[in-house]
């Protein structure tokens, strides 16, 4: 092949196979059938400054060598020394490879992808700040979000600031703005614009909803549901409230249960308390920290007038506790048909039905005068009533009383007596008996003697002062009438 060089001394050309070189190279090679062959060199990596000793910036060489460690590997390929490291220029299987930024097409699912094909982490930026990756336990997307430096395993961060100052924590979820932006505790989940914001070293924690525990700082094994529910709460601990601004003033309060809107809104110490129900318990307070306490409250709306209480059992859509001034304990009202005085206090209640302040172990209000407002329904017609040994109420009857002398005065209890005295006798029936009470009397001995039946107390038996009854095995049964007559209701 014959060699063409050419040369000028001021602004020279240096042409290879052509006799006018470009005016704008320094050097301008030309064939039909020959190609450009750079110097072949092994390097070690991107690095690699001792292979080439001093390389000059801008340097073209072609890498031989598959060689190095991530990030600073290379492969075979041309490559330039920019400074720096060697870069590679882009060639033909490159451009083949590329993920263009306005969009690619003739593309195979699992075949191409956005990844690393080796355990390394991919990550992505925004204004050069780390805006999000995918790590081998940890994912994050979203600005400024979980840290890569992050040692914590089993974390998720999804929205800007989310999980942004976890190092050591994990088993976390975030999914929103600001969501547990100040944690380093393991196993919280925040999900809604900057729930759990103040978290800092609580822990178990779960918030859903837009502001949701968003005071908490150390509180732990929370569980808020809901718009600004348990917003305020800080240190407390073991707490559920479900529903917008459920245990909304909640701060120190612990194990309280709240479900429904505005349910245990108020309340910022009390422990133990139960409200189920929109606005159940709204109006609670415990400013000491000591007064209330152990409340239970079921229903729309259920006990808003108790300002401050403990051990109220409260049950029904807008039942009230009654409690004067809004302060009382130990209180019950279910359906505002059933109350109860001194409950939960370890020692006697008293239950009223439809009576609020009951004076006995049992009062009952029945809805007309004179009447017991009690019904047993398997004691139909019971004559009498007593207790058992052990206490149950069973139907009882009285003893037949055999008299052998000749004056007996009638007891309440008695109901058969069987005059046995072979003489006159005389049988007195008492004053103030029930009314509707009976008495059987009965001459059982075989003389014909005398028994006269009279009242005390000038009461009459079928408006006569006495009855006498003479002949063996005959008798008389009597009724009172609650005032002052017996009546005959039946001869023997």
């Amino acid at each position: 092949m014959a060699v063409i060089l050419l040369g000028y001394t001021a602004n020279s050309q240096i042409g290879i196979g052509t006799t006018t070189p470009e005016a704008s190279s320094a050097l301008d090679v030309s064939s039909s059938d020959k190609g450009f062959l750079a110097p072949r060199i092994a390097l070690t990596g991107s690095t690699d400054v001792t292979t080439i000793a001093a390389p000059a910036t801008g340097l073209l060489i072609y890498n031989t060598a598959t060689a190095g460690t991530a990030p600073n590997t290379v492969v075979p390929g041309y490559y330039y020394w920019n400074g720096t490291k060697w870069a590679t220029l882009d060639n033909g299987a490159t451009a083949a490879n590329s993920w263009n930024t306005t969009g690619n097409s003739s593309t195979t699912a699992g075949t191409n992808f956005i990844g690393t094909t080796d355990n390394t982490d991919v990550v992505l930026k925004r204004n050069n700040i780390v805006s999000g990756f995918i790590g081998s336990t940890n994912t994050a997307f979203g600005n400024s979000s979980l840290p890569l430096a992050a040692t914590g395993t089993g974390n998720t961060a999804i929205g800007s600031n989310a999980l942004t100052a976890v190092t050591t924590g994990g088993g976390n979820t975030a999914i929103g703005y600001n969501t547990l932006s100040k944690n380093t505790a393991p196993y919280n989940t925040a999900i809604g614009n900057t729930a759990l914001y103040n978290t800092t070293s609580g822990d178990s924690n779960t918030a859903v909803g837009n502001m949701a525990m968003v005071d908490n700082t150390t509180g732990r094994m929370g569980t808020a549901l809901g718009f600004q529910a348990l917003n305020h709460n800080t240190t407390a601990a073991y707490n559920t409230a479900m529903g917008g601004n459920a245990g909304f003033s909640n701060i120190t309060g612990t194990y309280n249960a709240a479900v429904g809107y505005q349910s245990l809104y108020n309340s910022s110490a009390g422990n133990n308390n139960v409200a189920i129900g929109s606005g159940a318990l709204f109006s609670l307070q415990d400013p000491a920290g000591t007064n209330s306490h152990n409340n239970v409250a079921i229903g729309t709306n259920v006990g808003m007038d108790l300002f401050m209480g403990s051990n109220n059992i409260l049950i029904g859509a807008n039942v009230m506790s009654a409690a004067p001034g809004g302060i009382g304990s130990n209180i019950l009202n279910i359906g505002s048909n059933i109350y109860g005085t001194n409950v939960n206090n370890g020692g006697y209640a008293n239950i009223g039905i439809n009576t609020a302040n009951p004076g006995n172990a049992l009062e009952v209000r029945s809805s007309a005068a004179n009447t017991s407002g009690f019904r047993l329904t398997n004691f139909p017609n019971a004559g009498m009533l007593g207790t058992n040994s052990q206490g149950d109420i069973i139907e009882t009857f009285s003893a037949i009383k055999t008299v052998t002398v000749s004056y007996y005065e009638v007891q309440q209890a008695d109901e058969t007596i069987l005059m046995n005295v072979a003489a006159p006798a005389a049988v007195v029936l008492p004053t103030g008996a029930v009314s509707g009470k009976r008495f059987i009397i009965k001459k059982i001995d075989a003389t014909s003697s005398n028994m006269v039946i009279a009242a005390a107390g000038g009461a009459t038996i079928d408006n006569q002062a006495s009855i006498t009854i003479g002949t063996s095995m005959a008798g008389i049964v009597v009724q009172f009438d609650g005032i002052s007559k017996y009546w005959i209701v039946n001869r023997m």
